[in-house]
């Protein structure tokens, strides 16, 4: 799993997830 763009795992976990 590597996040597109640089964000933090602890900031935003369910943002991360509708980037992917």
């Amino acid at each position: 799993m590597m996040p597109r763009i640089a964000v933090p795992h602890w900031r935003a976990p369910t943002f991360e997830r509708t980037l992917y």
